[in-house]
């Protein structure tokens, strides 16, 4: 991640994770494939998934909150028209 002022500053932890041989192999594939760089990134990828699809339902239930109206009311007055 890369910022005007810099790299981001991530903590980060270093977990050992024990796998059955069939994820481990399909782990290996997806680097060697290409689709990853690395095994951790793979995880990183998969985890963040889990994730978005663990708060899909409190994403789903905050966006149904918002007032129909807020899109009238913030709008910044132009409409979508052209600008020569």
């Amino acid at each position: 991640m890369l910022y005007f002022w810099g790299p981001a500053r991530v903590s980060s932890m270093q977990i050992t994770v024990r796998l059955d041989s069939e994820l481990g192999n399909f782990l290996d594939r997806e680097v060697t494939e290409g689709h990853y760089g690395s095994r951790s990134e793979a995880v990183i990828a998969a985890l963040a998934m889990w994730r978005g699809t663990r708060l899909q339902p409190s994403y789903t239930q905050a966006f149904a909150s918002i007032d129909p109206l807020w899109d009238l009311v913030a709008g910044d007055g132009i409409d979508d028209e052209q600008w020569l």
